[in-house]
């Protein structure tokens, strides 16, 4: 079984790319809503009722964030980038809990 760190996206596990993002989302991003935020509450949601309910209320925060990236003048390419991998990363975890699995966490990752 895959490790949890072998679906997590560049951005959680590269604390400069994340700055990056950031940076480039701008004020703009005070008004969308927190798509890294609602994507890592999916992805530790301890009540299973609820996991799939979070896993697409962070993926409708992704679409939206794309759309609006769309929109724009095109300098957010990390953010996209970034968009891209949750939007895989979340799919491969929504995979793992529709089939009543949980990626193995490895040592580090448990705390």
């Amino acid at each position: 079984m895959r490790s949890l760190r072998s679906i997590l996206p560049r951005w959680i596990v590269s604390p400069s790319a994340a700055r990056t993002i950031e940076r480039q989302a701008g004020p703009r991003a005070l008004h969308t809503p927190k798509w890294k935020d609602l994507y890592v509450a999916a992805l530790f949601e301890k009540d299973p009722a609820r996991t799939t309910s979070s896993i697409s209320e962070a993926r409708s925060a992704l679409v939206s964030r794309a759309r609006e990236l769309f929109l724009e003048d095109g300098t957010h390419g990390e953010e996209q980038t970034a968009i891209d991998e949750t939007l895989v990363a979340l799919q491969a975890f929504e995979r793992y809990t529709q089939n009543g699995l949980e990626p193995k966490r490895s040592p580090d990752e448990t705390h």
